[in-house]
């Protein structure tokens, strides 16, 4: 009798660990719950954060924002990008503000988003830009107060590091499952680009909100 109350019991568990104790981000990208509205901000917060997208299709993008969302957004407003369109570029805003933890997932995210990365049309070149701040979650202190560039490597889309590279050329590897995981390069493997718009250029533009 013992032994088969212990199997029952086994087998409860091994069913739950199935269930929930395997499960991955990606089953919530369709999931479109959030807080309640009286949460969400109203008050814009500025700040320089700015994402360039090229070489990706407009329903693409579309998705992968819209999943991102969806994974972040269920109990809290922490992502609120907006998107404009100039010529052949889409530049992504966030007019609310993100922390730059979530900043950097986001970066990812796009280059590697879930029923998208496999396709073969989809390779979006993306890049971001900001200004590291003291108040950002895991923020290397060599970096505080510089503008910095975020890029995907090429031969890495589908893991989580990236490159991050100051207006000096100093370059470091990020892993955005460690926060703070910061690792000095000897020579930048990228470069530290401009921004290829002026944001004031669409500051009147028509644009998309996501929350």
């Amino acid at each position: 009798m013992d032994s088969v109350f212990i199997i029952v019991i086994i087998f409860i568990l091994m069913t739950l660990i199935l269930k929930y104790g395997t499960r991955e981000d990606h089953q919530d990208i369709n999931n479109r719950h959030r807080p309640n509205k009286k949460t969400k901000p109203v008050q814009q917060d500025f700040n320089d954060k700015i994402v360039v997208v090229k070489y990706m299709q407009f329903e693409y993008l579309v998705q992968a924002i819209h999943q991102f969302c969806n994974l972040y957004n269920q109990d809290q407003f922490i992502a609120m990008p907006r998107l404009t369109n100039q010529y052949y570029l889409f530049i992504i805003t966030f007019p609310y503000n993100i922390d730059f933890d979530k900043f950097c997932h986001f970066v990812n995210y796009l280059g590697n988003a879930d029923g998208l990365r496999n396709k073969d049309d989809y390779q979006p070149n993306v890049k971001a830009w900001c200004t590291a701040k003291s108040i950002d979650t895991g923020m290397n202190g060599f970096i505080i107060n510089k503008k910095v560039m975020l890029s995907i490597p090429e031969n890495e889309v589908q893991k989580d590091n990236m490159f991050l590279t100051t207006t000096e050329n100093v370059g470091y590897t990020m892993n955005i499952s460690q926060v703070g995981s910061h690792i000095k390069l000897e020579k930048s493997p990228m470069a530290y680009e401009n921004i290829p718009v002026n944001i004031t250029d669409f500051a009147n533009k028509e644009f998309i909100d996501f929350n």
